[in-house]
């Protein structure tokens, strides 16, 4: 009997307690930069936007395909789809975000 009344607390106090959270993802320092490489999977040159997958960025992330904005805009002319490219990116924290800065065919 005593187990019966005891079964409802213990069930109260194990979903009640606290799970610890991961921490917050840690934006890259202000004006950061690093260097990619990869390959041109959707060339834009008619906006300030361009889709690699990229290999991996040492410290910064992992391989992927991802859009970054390109600052300035002309750097993106004359990329064609599958260029293999080496880039460098330059991260503000404030605005979280990250931009490619200088892209040249490998």
């Amino acid at each position: 009997m005593r187990l019966l009344l005891l079964l409802p607390l213990l069930f109260f106090v194990a979903c009640s307690s606290e799970v610890p959270s991961p921490l917050p993802h840690q934006f890259p320092a202000l004006n950061s930069t690093y260097r990619g490489q990869g390959i041109i999977t959707i060339p834009n040159s008619n906006s300030s936007f361009i889709t690699l997958n990229q290999h991996v960025i040492p410290g910064l992330m992992s391989a992927m395909i991802m859009t970054y904005r390109v600052t300035p805009a002309s750097l993106a002319d004359g990329f064609n789809e599958g260029d293999n490219v080496t880039f460098t990116l330059k991260t503000d924290p404030e605005l979280r975000s990250i931009n490619i800065t200088a892209l040249e065919k490998k």
